[in-house]
């Protein structure tokens, strides 16, 4: 069971708003989520070099979520290069991904002489990540939306490009249902769809938390329309949606957005 239960996006991220530290403590204290947090830090007392981390999965896999990338923990051999290159070298794999998790955590733990995790601040900056990531994912469970919501919230502020941001698929996916865009505009190729987002999204509205947070908002309010939730009979939704094939999605290319609901 997820960490809040069938309560829906919206109401989800209001609950967080305003009981998320305490949400966050409490959900690192359940016994499952210590003894993950234990065992990534004995084996990070213990590592000597990369190959102890990569050959131990419940680790490895905890370093990965910290940084909301445990969906890559079978690439095992990207993985090897991003935990040993140096990510101050431009020809090292971390820096040839346009997505900034990447050379994050290059930029974590790919030294070992000393062994990275021998930092106490980095192992702690790496469990702090773990249970943001963990809990988002937690709370989205059985809200779809919700988790999308709280990631983009924390992250967008440091997005500086259109294309950096369609490397990340949690965000683009949030930008994608905030602008109304239907599912089909995945279809498109990368040009197209870099082009039409470009002419949509004002980045410079991220620059702001109020900005970040106008965006959210319009973001859960889209989801719970697309989800037949409680939005959907909001007509500022309807009027701004354009449809929901590529035509409507032609039909709305004419001006940057940069909404507040």
């Amino acid at each position: 069971m997820g960490l809040l239960p069938g309560i829906g996006a919206s109401l989800g991220y209001q609950v967080v708003r305003t009981r998320g530290d305490a949400l966050q403590t409490a959900f690192a204290g359940q016994k499952t989520v210590e003894r993950e947090i234990a065992h990534f830090r004995d084996v990070a007392a213990r590592a000597k070099s990369a190959d102890d981390i990569l050959k131990d999965y419940r680790a490895l896999k905890f370093l990965l979520t910290s940084f909301q990338m445990e969906s890559e923990i079978d690439k095992r051999a990207i993985l090897r290069k991003l935990l040993t290159e140096d990510p101050q070298d431009s020809k090292s794999l971390a820096n040839r991904f346009v997505d900034p998790r990447y050379r994050q955590l290059a930029q974590a733990v790919a030294a070992w002489d000393p062994p990275a995790l021998a930092d106490a601040k980095t192992v702690d900056r790496i469990v702090q990540g773990y249970i943001a990531n963990a809990f988002e994912k937690s709370a989205g469970e059985d809200n779809p939306g919700l988790r999308e919501a709280l990631y983009f919230r924390r992250q967008i502020g440091s997005i500086r490009s259109v294309t950096e941001l369609m490397s990340d698929k949690a965000l683009t996916y949030v930008v994608r249902v905030g602008l109304g865009l239907p599912e089909s505009f995945g279809l498109l190729d990368f040009e197209q769809q870099r082009r039409i987002l470009e002419q949509r999204l004002d980045l410079h509205q991220f620059a702001t938390a109020a900005g970040i947070e106008a965006f959210t908002r319009r973001f859960l309010a889209m989801n719970d329309m697309n989800s037949g939730g409680s939005a959907a009979s909001d007509p500022r939704l309807v009027l701004l949606n354009g449809g929901g094939g590529v035509s409507g999605l032609f039909d709305v290319l004419g001006q940057t957005v940069n909404l507040r609901i």
